[in-house]
């Protein structure tokens, strides 16, 4: 009996440090160089869809700050198109100045059902950082 509690409490113990370790592993690089941080907003929200298509889960989560969605699998972004201009949304609007950027997406539906499969106008929002813009907020705007 004390041989199979050991053995019970040695399985739970190693379940916990494999999910303490996939939650807090580091991020794995980029897929591809990120744009640099002189980079316009228009050419780092291009170079986000484009990755976000092709499910470069890495380089979306590089270029995505706080606690907004990072375009990967759940939903899965297959196609965009009708990009405008960018527009700035300021500290008042936003809580922090952002330009934000529009445009016409394609998805599946999202795992917890927050988002259905089809298409629908949507927007990306980007904070200026040291490193460059980076994704801040997004949605319906």
């Amino acid at each position: 009996m004390r041989t199979v509690r050991r053995a019970a409490i040695a399985v739970v113990l190693a379940v916990i440090a494999v999910a303490g370790w996939m939650h807090f592993r580091p991020s794995p690089p980029p897929d591809r160089p990120l744009p640099p941080a002189s980079a316009p907003v228009a050419d780092v929200a291009k170079a986000y869809l484009d990755a976000a298509v092709r499910q470069y889960c890495a380089f979306t989560e590089a270029l995505t700050v706080g606690r907004t969605l990072a375009w990967c699998t759940s939903p899965t972004m297959t196609a965009y198109r009708n990009i405008e201009q960018p527009v700035l949304l300021s500290k008042e609007q936003a809580g922090r100045d952002e330009q934000c950027v529009s445009f016409e997406m394609t998805s599946t539906e999202s795992s917890d059902g927050s988002l259905t499969a089809g298409t629908r106008p949507w927007s990306l929002c980007f904070v200026d950082t040291p490193n460059g813009w980076r994704l801040n907020d997004q949605g319906f705007l």
